[in-house]
């Protein structure tokens, strides 16, 4: 929790600066806030990051720059996923499936494995409570060849149970 407090003080004291149009200030807290958030595994606010420093981008007239920024935290903050996991709890499986798959698109053009991970997992439970067996097999088999190289064996091993249920 320190962590995260101090990166969002970081970023508003970021934000200060870029208002006082002390610009190097600006950009220096900015990317310590970054580098905390990067380096403390703290990747579900690492959208904040991307914001500020999509602010400070737009502010100093590199829009382009600014809007590759903000994509990439439209990419994290990804509501499709929430959606469709608030649907899935829900048993309403038509709607978390569509709203998983648009996630899923997202986070396959990004290439955040943990979260294609998991939109895929939700995406079966959904196929699975619907009894789509077939469909959502494909998708827990494409999760174990992500997971061999990612090394976590908790995830590797829940995998393959959700595999087994699946067959």
């Amino acid at each position: 929790e320190y962590l995260s407090l101090e990166a969002d003080i970081l970023d508003n004291v970021g934000g200060i600066y870029l208002t006082l149009r002390e610009n190097d200030q600006s950009l220096n807290f900015l990317n310590q806030a970054k580098q905390i958030r990067e380096e403390n595994g703290l990747e579900s606010e690492l959208y904040k990051s991307y914001y500020s420093l999509g602010n400070f981008l737009y502010r100093t007239g590199k829009s382009r720059d600014a809007i590759d920024n903000y994509r990439k935290g439209l990419s994290l903050l990804n509501l499709n996923y929430m959606m469709g996991t608030a649907y899935n709890i829900l048993k309403q499986n038509d709607s978390s499936i569509y709203f998983l798959l648009k996630a899923k698109v997202i986070y396959d053009q990004t290439n955040q494995i943990a979260s294609q991970i998991n939109t895929a997992n939700a995406i079966a439970q959904a196929m699975m409570n619907d009894k789509r067996f077939s469909e959502a097999i494909p998708l827990l088999e494409n999760n174990i060849k992500l997971l061999e190289s990612n090394g976590d064996w908790q995830k590797y091993m829940a995998a393959y149970s959700r595999l087994s249920k699946a067959y």
